[in-house]
């Protein structure tokens, strides 16, 4: 029995649709949150959809999938935040 469990991808800037693509192609199930935008031109207005969440993409992907959705070059595993913050418990300066 596979586990399954809801991850989040962090793309390339503006891929998130193609991401979205990738998944509905491996039938994964996803969540892409977009919203409308509406912007006024000169002599028109445009409306467009864009994603909640700049670059990012969220899947539910059994275990033994896992790297599948980070093989296409689009997506990548973000840096847990334990990583990124400097740790100063240990350190001392004379």
């Amino acid at each position: 029995m596979s586990d399954t469990y809801w991850l989040v991808c962090h793309t390339k800037p503006r891929c998130e649709k193609k991401i979205r693509a990738l998944m509905a192609a491996e039938k994964f199930e996803h969540y892409l949150a977009l919203v409308v935008s509406v912007r006024r031109y000169a002599q028109q207005t445009k409306k467009f959809t864009k994603p909640l969440f700049p670059g990012y993409v969220f899947a539910q992907v059994p275990t033994e999938r896992k790297a599948r959705i980070y093989q296409a070059g689009f997506a990548r595993a973000p840096r847990s935040s334990s990583r990124t913050r400097p740790s100063f418990s240990g350190s001392s300066r004379t």
